[in-house]
């Protein structure tokens, strides 16, 4: 995925590795065509370790960074996954 990018990145000092889920609709959803079809949602959550000091500016840039990495490695064009960084300073 967009974890050796971003693992490589100066101000990450450890990168865990990404937890990642697909959700699949309920049958109840299927029968009423709500379903998000076979594929399901994607959700994925990247905890950046980064330097105590680490401006709250660079920690933005970072972050958005870090979720452009894995928006793309996902598909652009991909609408049901969602990508949540968080920073853990320390």
């Amino acid at each position: 995925m967009c974890t050796a990018k971003v693992e490589r990145h100066p101000q990450v000092l450890h990168l865990p590795a990404p937890h990642i889920w697909q959700l699949t609709p309920s049958p109840q959803d299927v029968v009423l065509g709500k379903g998000r079809g076979e594929e399901g949602a994607l959700v994925v959550t990247l905890e950046l370790h980064v330097r105590e000091n680490l401006g709250d500016d660079d920690v933005l840039k970072l972050t958005k960074w870090a979720w452009e990495r894995c928006v793309g490695a996902l598909g652009r064009g991909r609408e049901d996954a969602e990508v949540t960084v968080g920073v853990v300073r320390g």
